[in-house]
Parts: C-alpha cells; sequence; structure tokens
C-alpha cells in the first residue's frame, strides 16, 4: 500500500474551503486543472455518504475514475472518496481512496488536508505514479484556492496563468 499526504493552509475560511473540495463533489470539473468533465452517476443529486461520481481526465472518455463517498462527516468537514473504476489508469480499485479533511484555524484561514492511500495494478508501479500524483495534487491545490477565491472554473487553457498566480502559494504546499 502507498501513501501520500498534502497540505496547506489557506487564507480563506473554511466553510468557502469546504464548499469547494465537498458541496460541489459533482462537479470538480469546475476546480481541478485536469478533470474535463464531472458530474455525479447512478441517479444521485446529492452530496452524502454513498454518493457516487464520473471523472473524465480527456475528452475521449479512455481516461477517467468513477468514485464513491465512503464516509461524510460535514460537521467535521471531512469525507473519504473511493475509486471503484479507473478507466486506464493503473489503480488496483479495492485498494484506492483518499480522505478530506478542512479545519478551522480562525474565522480567516483554513488547513486543508489530503491523505490518499493507493494500491497500483501492477503493484511495482506504486512509487513510479507517486510522482504524478503529487503533481496532480499540488496542482488541485492551487485550483481550489483560486476558484475559492474567484469562482473562476479551472481549464488546461487557463490553468497555466492562475499556476503562475499563486506560484508563491504553491511553494507552501506541503507533501509527504
Amino acid at each position: 500500500m502507498n501513501t501520500l499526504k498534502i497540505q496547506k493552509q489557506f487564507d480563506i475560511p473554511a466553510n468557502k474551503i469546504w464548499k469547494v473540495v465537498a458541496e460541489e463533489y459533482s462537479t470538480i470539473s469546475n476546480s481541478h486543472p485536469t478533470i474535463v468533465d464531472s458530474h455525479f452517476l447512478n441517479g444521485h443529486t446529492e452530496v452524502k455518504e454513498g454518493a457516487e461520481r464520473f471523472c473524465a481526465f480527456d475528452d475521449n472518455g479512455k481516461q477517467y475514475l468513477k468514485e464513491r463517498i465512503i464516509k461524510f462527516n460535514p460537521e467535521k468537514r471531512t469525507f473519504t472518496n473511493a475509486a471503484y473504476e479507473a478507466g486506464k489508469f493503473p489503480l488496483d480499485t479495492s485498494k484506492t481512496q483518499g480522505t478530506f479533511t478542512v479545519d478551522e484555524i480562525d474565522k480567516n484561514r483554513s488547513k486543508v488536508t489530503f491523505l490518499m492511500e493507493y494500491q497500483t495494478k501492477p503493484a511495482f508501479m506504486g512509487a513510479l505514479v507517486k510522482g504524478q500524483f503529487k503533481k496532480l495534487l499540488k496542482d488541485y491545490f492551487v485550483s481550489i484556492e483560486h476558484y475559492a477565491r474567484t469562482g473562476e472554473s479551472i481549464t488546461l487553457e487557463n490553468y497555466k496563468e492562475i499556476r503562475r498566480k499563486y506560484s508563491d502559494e504553491a511553494k507552501k504546499i506541503m507533501v509527504a
């Protein structure tokens, strides 16, 4: 089993960050630079335990994830999301999940922690893909900040400029 933990403090209230990472669960494509489409699956219409979503990483539908919320606690601002189908990604979906936690530091600041546990197929690829996951998650954290501040959807086209704008903030992202 491989793990990856990423954290960042934001000068943004916890409820605004929670809205981006949890309440807009089915529309993560608005706040993630490499997800081109996302939506609820299987009749789900609200964010709660059991809710499922589809995330497309390309326009032809071959690189995608199907995910399900397996734990959801909005009072503590935490949820665990598990992949159950991985398209062309080399993931063992029976052993891949991530937990988001948004902590309030004070009324204007928050800390986000994402802990990912994953297994690849084949297993030896775990160390190889860890660097790609780190980059993907750091990019997402930069995007969370921009989206929470501006409401502007993140795309591959505008992300380069957004990344440049938040380059100093990106250096504060802790990855372990």
